[in-house]
């Protein structure tokens, strides 16, 4: 009993002494504009568990986060700083791992010219401009960026580069009032693999399949001293700490920018969570749930309160549960078990009293192309069928060609399309620009925290289970290529990918700004003046015959550790030393108890047979 009292007391001390959740640095637009520039660099991450050195954005994991507003102008300038030589490499093969684009993961903008085109790249040394106009009737909610060049998106992607992209509540009778005292949090989930997951997923088999040549100096230090395989980050940061009133309503927007695998964050009974979105989408009304199932490259948004004080873990606790097995076949090797974030709830006083102290029960309403479709005619709609299978990584039996289109669809059609997987793998099924509504799945008999979703969600990126999952969508102002593949990115790397060409009109929607609520901690941005033109088209130095330098990266001086993150990474070790004193003083005391009983009852036969021989005597 009083070794249970230390170890909990030991539990509450770790979780006391975790690092406070850092939010990303946040760059807003001002007057219907946002304009930045994000820098491909090479940083090092450093967590209290690893370190090594990775591609970032802005020298950051994750990235800044962008806030912008429907019908805002969102300009991007990629700056690609790092070295080596220029893309390289066939279709369908992980190669060129310094060459890099990006993708506004769920926004519903143009996928043509220099808005999301994939298919446009920045080499090593070389800049790319992308100018995206969002239009007025965008929806608003939570959304992200990550590369997405063909051959390198799973490296960069596996190292850490992504960040948040969130489309702002409209400031009007269409967003509850109650919006304006809540605030918002941001978890980023990101995963550091370093062994595993076939030889595709973990970032030293990614680093040489791709050729690349940056020296990773991994460091594993691990948790509690004992390293391991497979972190699962938030906000680049291993189980750090969020801290919240004890009655206060919070909005979280988790974000599972992992390359593969599904995160299940799993909330204590005394806290009131309430689903109010996926992928970006209002859901009807908020959903009771207890535990969220996101899948690689998904979002969630939630309302939380908790009613009671105390300090409280936050683990993904899905992937063992029965009905998981059943339905995600290959979530075991791709599912996260353990720690994700510690919750500290604090009491409150008259003075510190939240704002809001209960949970809106209605939410802002879609825009008109997102209705639903769930009852229209099937003569009306038209049918397509998708197959994801390994061996190679194909759909419908067909490797992807970026000369060559899936199938071809007409603006403002409705399609319903059947798509599964015959293989027991990991699949998340990721559709750009449009998204879909669920109609029917495996498993929609089973509640929410089982499956992640239900039939009428508008989703953009789905796990697919062991039977067909049947979705609507009707593309809607875009023409063009809408892309589509396994968002376990290293699949559509080496081919788990197509597009459909949507043939069509394309009218530009003029975009002006719409007045939304205040997003807080914002960052002026102020793009740097270029010394001198570049020469378009004009790459680096191509090494020559001899072979690349051993050392292309110069080397970078990590950052010395305050005293603060010292004692942080002794803590743990003076814990188990404690432990270990008090055990063996336990054992000590029992041992003592057992002897003194032991030498009690010799001393006690000896008196009775002494007191025995003196009755005899007598």
């Amino acid at each position: 009993k009083i070794m249970l009292q230390w170890l909990l007391v030991a539990v509450c001390i770790s979780a006391s002494s975790a690092s406070k959740l850092v939010q990303p640095a946040v760059y807003c637009s001002t007057d219907g504009v946002l304009e930045v520039e994000l820098k491909v660099t090479v940083t090092l991450w450093t967590t209290s568990a690893f370190e090594f050195y990775t591609r970032s954005y802005d020298g950051s994991v994750p990235g800044p986060t962008l806030v912008v507003s429907p019908g805002d102008t969102l300009i991007i300038t990629i700056n690609n700083e790092l070295e080596g030589p220029i893309a390289a490499g066939e279709v369908n093969t992980l190669h060129s791992p310094n060459t890099t684009n990006i993708h506004l993961h769920g926004l519903h903008i143009y996928s043509e010219g220099h808005q999301d085109n994939i298919f446009l790249a920045a080499d090593p040394g070389k800049t790319l401009s992308l100018t995206y106009n969002i239009p007025e009737d965008h929806p608003s909610g939570t959304f992200w960026y990550h590369p997405h060049f063909h051959g390198s998106s799973a490296l960069q992607i596996a190292g850490g580069m992504a960040g948040a992209l969130i489309v702002l509540d409209r400031d009007d009778s269409s967003t509850p009032q109650d919006f304006k005292k809540i605030s918002d949090v941001i978890f980023i989930f990101q995963e550091a693999i370093f062994s595993g997951m076939d030889d595709h997923g973990n970032l030293l088999s990614l680093s040489n399949q791709t050729n690349s040549r940056l020296p990773l100096e991994l460091k594993n230090k691990g948790i509690n001293g004992e390293s391991q395989t497979k972190y699962i980050t938030v906000n680049g940061q291993v189980t750090p700490a969020h801290s919240m009133k004890q009655y206060g309503v919070q909005r979280f927007r988790f974000i599972n920018a992992a390359g593969h695998n599904f995160v299940f964050p799993t909330f204590p009974s005394t806290c009131d969570v309430r689903l109010i979105a996926m992928d970006g989408i209002y859901v009807k009304a908020p959903i009771s749930t207890n535990r969220l199932s996101l899948t690689s490259g998904s979002r969630a948004d939630v309302f939380i309160t908790c009613s009671e004080p105390g300090s409280f873990t936050i683990n993904s606790e899905y992937a063992t549960l029965p009905e998981v097995t059943r339905y995600f076949t290959g979530v075991r090797e791709h599912g996260v078990e353990g720690a994700l974030f510690y919750l500290h709830v604090s009491s409150f006083t008259d003075e510190t009293k939240p704002a809001l102290t209960t949970i809106p029960t209605t939410l802002p309403s879609l825009p008109s192309y997102l209705e639903d479709l769930s009852q229209v005619p099937d003569e009306l709609v038209k049918k397509f069928s998708l197959e994801f299978s390994t061996s190679p990584f194909h759909i419908n039996g067909e490797l992807f060609d970026p000369s060559k289109p899936s199938t071809t669809l007409e603006l403002d059609q409705v399609y319903e399309w059947r798509v599964w997987r015959d293989d027991p793998m990991n699949h998340p099924y990721h559709q750009h620009i449009n998204h879909f509504q669920l109609i029917q799945f495996y498993g929609d008999d089973k509640p929410l925290n089982i499956t992640g979703h239900a039939v009428g969600f508008w989703r953009d990126t789905i796990p697919l289970g062991d039977q067909e999952t049947v979705i609507r969508f009707r593309p809607h102002r875009y023409p063009g290529r809408m892309m589509f593949h396994c968002h376990n990115v290293v699949h559509a790397d080496l081919g788990m990918m197509g597009y459909a060409d949507v043939l069509g009109e394309f009218t530009e929607m003029p975009t002006s700004p719409v007045k939304t609520l205040d997003y807080p901690n914002c960052v002026e941005v102020t793009p740097e003046p270029e010394d001198e033109e570049e020469t378009p088209g004009a790459g680096p130095e191509v090494p020559g015959p001899d072979g690349p330098s051993d050392n292309l990266y110069p080397p970078v001086q990590p950052v010395p550790l305050t005293n603060y993150e010292k004692f942080q990474r002794i803590l743990p070790y003076l814990l188990a030393g404690v432990m270990v004193v008090l055990g063996c003083g336990v054992m000590a005391y029992f041992w003592y108890q057992h002897k003194s009983k032991k030498e009690s009852s010799f001393q006690r036969e000896a008196f009775d047979l002494i007191e025995s021989d003196i009755e005899i005597s007598d």
